[in-house]
């Protein structure tokens, strides 16, 4: 993971979500589209691009609704990043790094965390071959 951190700010225009996946993928921001802005939130159409975007890569996202609760044994997942959303001291939809429970990387500097909402985990889609590949 290569913290990268958002450039823009506020409800309906931060980009919180693309410098995570940036951060993931160990890429630069304007490599991953800023999913949550230039497509619907209310109809879905960003998460469906984003599971387009991500099969494109060799990977699938799942995701939980938690609602505040990591209790679901999702924080026991070690060594796996996970994609954490919920809302800001401001109310504000945000999204942060966690891995083994804790939040590693906040896109935001000046952000002082989040109350968990959803969680997404990311993995390959061909397993094996993800395996075979990291053996190296």
């Amino acid at each position: 993971m290569n913290p990268i951190y958002q450039t823009r700010y506020g409800k309906g225009k931060g980009n919180c979500f693309q410098a995570a996946l940036a951060s993931l993928f160990e890429v630069n921001l304007d490599d991953v589209p800023d999913f949550c802005n230039i497509y619907s939130v209310d109809d879905g159409m960003w998460y469906k691009e984003y599971l387009k975007w991500l099969n494109k890569k060799g990977y699938t996202a799942i995701t939980f609704d938690i609602h505040g609760e990591f209790n679901l044994g999702l924080g026991n997942l070690h060594d796996c990043f996970l994609l954490v959303t919920g809302k800001n001291s401001d109310n504000v939809n945000h999204c942060v790094i966690y891995r083994n429970g804790k939040p590693i990387h906040n896109p935001n500097k000046n952000c002082k965390g989040i109350i968990p909402e959803a969680i997404d985990i990311i993995f390959p889609l061909d397993v094996g071959k993800f395996k075979r590949s990291q053996n190296e």
